[in-house]
């Protein structure tokens, strides 16, 4: 009995079944913020996944900007590809080091959870709180609502 859940085990061990999920791939080439929460790789468009910044011309937008280009700034770069949006732009998690941009985004109050995900939700509670960044100015308008009323 124990010879054959070992060998179901090790089976499973060598076809990945403990390893599923994309690999974390490093972002080799030019990489620089076009507004908060999207990248521009090489010539791939990366949207920061579980979040959202303002958008240019929105309050905060251009601090949201810039807090990802200083993220981003710090040393190599990895990312975990999540998926394709309908907009064709890659959506990832993006990691300098094991630090988690994205989370460090909201943490520092330049991005709001995504209603969606609900990844950092507990980060913008807190950021919220200690009025971080934004927080600190009277809050974020919510970036979708935004882009809502100006399209």
């Amino acid at each position: 009995m124990y010879t054959v859940l070992a060998i179901i085990f090790i089976a499973a061990i060598a076809f990945g079944f403990f390893n599923r999920g994309p690999k974390l791939q490093t972002m080799d080439g030019t990489v620089y913020a076009i507004d908060g929460d999207t990248l521009v790789w090489n010539d791939d468009r990366v949207r920061l996944y579980g979040l959202d910044t303002p958008e240019k011309g929105q309050r905060g937008g251009n601090a949201a900007t810039t807090a990802l280009r200083n993220g981003i700034s710090h040393g190599n770069l990895t990312l975990k590809p999540i998926e394709r949006d309908v907009y064709g732009r890659l959506v990832a998690r993006v990691f300098v080091g094991k630090i988690d941009v994205g989370g460090e985004l909201v943490s520092q109050g330049y991005a709001i959870a995504d209603k969606y995900s609900k990844i950092y939700r507990n980060r913008e509670i807190d950021a919220r709180r200690n009025k971080r960044g934004l927080w600190a100015m009277g809050g974020i308008e919510d970036p979708a609502a935004h882009r809502a009323r100006h399209q």
